[in-house]
């Protein structure tokens, strides 16, 4: 089969049949590591959700299909006594951080495995090598999106709380519409940033900036690309949790919580090395569109010679 090269103009057509081409025959190593790490590492997590939010899940459910529970005031008592367990809520946080740490694990293995299969570096390539490379971004990922979420939600509460304090329930919807707004005009910001923080290996501010640049006036291609992988991951986790949903009724209702929780969450990690490598490529074609790199030759050159980039072009703004 032909090599995928990274650094190529792409379409969305073109990102998404590559992806699946990519991980389909060439991708062995990562797959790996998925079926041994990933997917029971979100199985855990799944089975230690059920285990520890069972009350307030099945109370979701109960609402939801809208039998179990006749008035509001019974549905709030029955909330009320779910959420005041101090050990629901530690466990919760806990499953939290294993949550991201499982997938700080997932996209470094993606980035990784793109890096070197792009450089035709096959000991990098090697399984072992790679998860060993992954587990030691874990902290990197964390880190970074610790501070991307941290960031989102002090303009959050600038916003909402400067609202709350004008005591104008217009002037809060309007900042709160706003604060919505925002976050999906720069959402391609956001795609981009993990494939350029670990392919260029660049700090928070320029990982931040270089995505800024190369995402602007690709808005369209970024969302379509972000859309088509959100329901694809939607419908796929929609059937694998509804069959083993039935599958798990055979053992009643605590069952099939568990099998369900288990396809969704199991059904993550597919979905979630798809859409890491879907958004590699998207950054590959991004960077050949914008700074004229549309061959695997030069492409290959692109990741070790960026900071040589950036000390020649000096007209560049980054």
């Amino acid at each position: 089969m032909e090599k995928i090269h990274l650094f190529r103009v792409r379409d969305i057509g073109d990102i998404l049949r590559d992806t699946f081409a990519l991980l389909k025959a060439q991708a062995t190593p990562l797959w790996k590591n998925v079926f041994t790490i990933v997917i029971p590492g979100f199985i855990i997590i799944a089975v230690g959700m059920v285990v520890t939010l069972k009350d307030l899940l099945l109370l979701a459910q109960e609402i939801q299909a809208g039998g179990a529970i006749e008035n509001s005031g019974e549905m709030l008592d029955s909330l009320k006594s779910v959420i005041s367990s101090p050990t629901m809520w530690a466990g919760f946080g806990v499953i939290i951080i294993c949550s991201l740490f499982i997938q700080g694990f997932m996209n470094s293995l993606v980035f990784n495995y793109v890096e070197a299969y792009d450089k035709g570096n096959e000991e990098s390539k090697n399984p072992d090598s790679l998860r060993a490379k992954s587990i030691g971004d874990i902290g990197w990922y964390v880190g970074y999106s610790l501070l991307l979420g941290f960031a989102v939600l002090g303009i959050a509460i600038v916003l909402m709380g400067g609202g709350a304090l004008s005591g104008s329930a217009l002037l809060t919807f309007l900042l709160g519409m706003a604060l919505f707004v925002g976050i999906f005009v720069v959402l391609p910001v956001f795609v981009l940033f993990f494939p350029v923080a670990f392919l260029e290996r660049t700090s928070f501010a320029e990982s931040w900036n270089r995505a800024r640049y190369l995402t602007k006036g690709e808005w369209g291609t970024t969302i379509g690309v972000v859309i088509i992988m959100a329901l694809l991951g939607g419908v796929a986790s929609s059937i694998v949790s509804g069959i083993l949903s039935l599958i798990g009724s055979m053992f009643g209702e605590f069952g099939k919580l568990l099998f369900s929780q288990i396809g969704q969450l199991g059904m993550t990690g597919f979905i979630g090395i798809f859409s890491a490598t879907a958004y590699s490529l998207l950054y590959g074609s991004l960077r050949a569109k914008k700074e004229g790199a549309d061959d695997g030759v030069l492409g290959n050159d692109l990741i070790d010679e960026i900071g040589k980039k950036k000390d020649e072009d000096t007209t560049q703004t980054w």
